[in-house]
């Protein structure tokens, strides 16, 4: 089960995205499950309370992954609460943002 922390921000996530995309934004489930994927900017977002167990960590890099592979995406993103980085994976680009910093950018 997920931590109330991460249904906060995976809340505050949604309401944003709701908010600048109306009804384009979807939840994407098959082999695996990313939490929101916006066709308009090709973005596939994945969120988490925290990354650091290196499960977690892992859990959200492979699911972004493949379904990358499914979706038109070129913009993988996971919005945490207060982690930022960049992970390199072959040839696909991660960024790790906090949320207060997304909350800002995203336009």
């Amino acid at each position: 089960m997920y931590r109330p922390e991460t249904l906060l921000i995976e809340n505050i996530v949604a309401c944003k995205l709701r908010r600048l995309y109306k009804d384009q934004v979807f939840y994407v489930k098959d082999k695996t499950e990313v939490d929101f994927y916006v066709p308009a900017t090709k973005s596939l977002i994945q969120v988490a309370y925290s990354l650091g167990l290196a499960e977690t960590e892992k859990r959200e890099i492979t699911s972004l992954i493949k379904t990358s592979e499914l979706v038109e995406a070129n913009n993988l993103l996971i919005i945490n609460l207060d982690d930022q980085s960049t992970i390199i994976n072959g040839n696909v680009k991660i960024e790790i943002v906090s949320v207060w910093k997304w909350l800002l950018q995203a336009k």
